[in-house]
């Protein structure tokens, strides 16, 4: 299981502003351009927290008679899926210094139509991720910022499996 690509924590972002051919003069170059603005703390101590959680049982399906006449009698099976976590922030000391830290994670695990291991049962597969965010940002005059930032993320993707690949070579 590897994992790699762009992943973001979009609950972390107190601002987001993608541009795509038609750039303006701010940004002068051509392409995708993507700014990015993390939250920050303030002098009023803030925070949230999140939790989305659902499984295979709030599905329907669509296997009908003639999906099985075309061999397909196992339909996908979303076994578990969530997303949840949490942020705070604030001062550190009163109109100098302030912090945010989120943390957030997810899961999902599902059976891929037409897919099966070895032995006959559906394979699985899995996606984890875990992220941490944090700032730290003080204003030492009106001209002068310091800001440290940083954040940790750990993903766990299995590759796509398809019918014609085989849960072996995934």
């Amino acid at each position: 299981t590897g994992g790699g690509g762009s992943y973001f924590d979009y609950a972390s972002f107190e601002e987001a502003r993608m541009q795509t051919i038609a750039n303006d003069v701010e940004t002068p170059n051509r392409g995708i351009n993507l700014n990015l603005i993390v939250k920050s703390g303030g002098n009023e101590f803030h925070g949230d927290a999140s939790w989305e959680q659902t499984s295979g049982k709030l599905a329907a399906s669509n296997l009908d008679a003639d999906l099985r006449s075309k061999g397909i009698n196992t339909p996908n099976y979303l076994r578990r899926r969530f997303y949840g976590g949490a942020d705070i922030g604030g001062r550190i000391v009163r109109n100098k210094l302030w912090f945010y830290s989120g943390v957030r994670g997810r899961q999902n695990a599902e059976n891929p139509l037409g897919v099966f291991q070895a032995d006959g049962s559906p394979g699985i597969v899995e996606q984890s991720q875990f992220m941490v965010t944090n700032k730290v940002s003080s204003h030492k005059t009106r001209s002068q910022r310091l800001v440290f930032f940083d954040h940790y993320q750990r993903l766990i993707k299995d590759n796509p499996v398809t019918v014609s690949q085989g849960y072996e070579t995934k």
